[in-house]
């Protein structure tokens, strides 16, 4: 290794910085050579070589500047060798240093496909965290080397999914999966992607290097779950087979208003009864106050009002009384607001009315006249 610190700082800027500074070292081989084969010598005098030395002193420029230039070409040539081998971050085309670095190592990419991936965040060409998570994926498998290092891919949209589960070294084949993962409007699963990861590196543990890129918007959800013990365990399990690379796809001041449930407080539903459903409402960042607003079958039910969205809000209460008829209905609880981040701005539910309730009496003594059985009274309170 060598201990000048200008080639180490130029080194820090390849992926195989040891190849940079062999070419290096190697460049200098040359020169060594040329000036061990300088030999001193004594000049005598000999008539027969005047006439070949006037000549070649008139040729003497001429001459060392060739040899001059035969040095720097073969000083460039082995320089430049280490520099296409050390593959500067930069260069896209890695045909050389595929040819020195076969099975070199293992990319697994972990990309968030949950539905906060959605928020629109309107990049030039990604409009959404989405969209800019997959070009960031293909940049990376860009910058490979074509049958030298390969490629796994992991979603973390419940369930967590390994779309490439056997690492593969067919780069395109890796870009062609990543354009076919779609937007889930699944929570996130990122223990359950990153255990995948895991089991990939155990799989792979002769690969000399293994690369863990990690693709999220950075969701608070995501990385505090219920088994968040767990998680940060799993984590240092990674940090001992993977370098690690996090990449934030999400923006800054972003914010988001959300119904995240919906709900009937009794488990039964029936018409022409009150009956109470509640919705509950999350508001997370800076947004101004959305209005509330219930709808019955499409059609807009009295209520509607502005609320204050905080994390933790209590649930919001629709009484109804219109349900007139028994069946299928459907309840709609929306957010006016104009958050980037609409899959969540509305949550449906279909509710199954009871218009009647069909009861079978089984009486024990059966008598003659009017409420003269056992089951007479049960019978008159059913049904008065």
């Amino acid at each position: 290794m060598s201990n000048d610190p200008y080639i180490f700082v130029l080194a820090a800027g390849f992926v195989t910085p040891g190849f940079f500074i062999a070419g290096a070292l190697l460049a200098s081989v040359p020169i060594i050579i040329h000036i061990l084969n300088r030999r001193r010598f004594k000049t005598v005098n000999w008539a027969a070589m005047e006439f070949l030395l006037k000549a070649l002193r008139r040729n003497r420029r001429r001459l060392r500047f060739e040899q001059w230039l035969l040095l720097a070409v073969r000083c460039l040539v082995l320089f430049f060798l280490g520099l296409a081998l050390a593959r500067p971050m930069g260069c896209n085309d890695t045909t050389l240093a595929s040819l020195a670095a076969r099975r070199a190592g293992l990319h697994v990419i972990v990309i968030d496909n949950s539905y906060s991936m959605a928020y629109e965040s309107d990049r030039p060409g990604a409009k959404t965290n989405f969209d800019q998570s997959k070009i960031l994926a293909k940049e990376i498998i860009d910058r490979l080397s074509r049958g030298g290092e390969s490629v796994a891919i992991v979603t973390t949209a419940r369930p967590a999914t390994a779309v490439l589960g056997a690492p593969i070294y067919d780069l395109q084949a890796a870009k062609d999966a990543v354009d076919r993962i779609k937007q889930s409007y699944g929570g996130t699963d990122l223990a359950g992607a990153l255990d995948r990861a895991r089991q990939i590196a155990q799989s792979e543990s002769a690969q000399p290097t293994k690369t863990l890129h990690l693709i999220t918007d950075s969701t608070r959800s995501a990385w505090e779950p219920a088994n968040a013990t767990a998680l940060a365990g799993l984590g240092h399990d990674l940090a001992r087979s993977y370098k690690i690379i996090h990449y934030d796809v999400g923006q800054p001041n972003e914010w988001n208003q959300a119904v995240v449930d919906l709900r009937s407080v009794s488990h039964l539903v029936r018409s022409n009864f009150d009956n109470d459903f509640l919705a509950d409402t999350r508001g997370f960042g800076n947004g101004t106050d959305p209005v509330l607003q219930w709808k019955l079958d499409q059609q807009v039910l009295p209520g509607a009002g502005t609320v204050h969205l905080t994390p933790e809000q209590q649930p919001a209460v629709q009484s109804l009384s219109q349900i007139k008829q028994g069946g299928l209905h459907v309840i709609s609880a929306s957010l006016a607001t104009d958050d980037r981040l609409k899959s969540d701005d509305v949550r449906r539910r279909v509710i199954d009315v009871a218009a009647e309730l069909k009861v079978l009496i089984v009486e024990g003594e059966r008598g003659g006249g009017a409420m003269s059985g056992s089951g007479a009274f049960l019978q008159l309170a059913l049904a008065p």
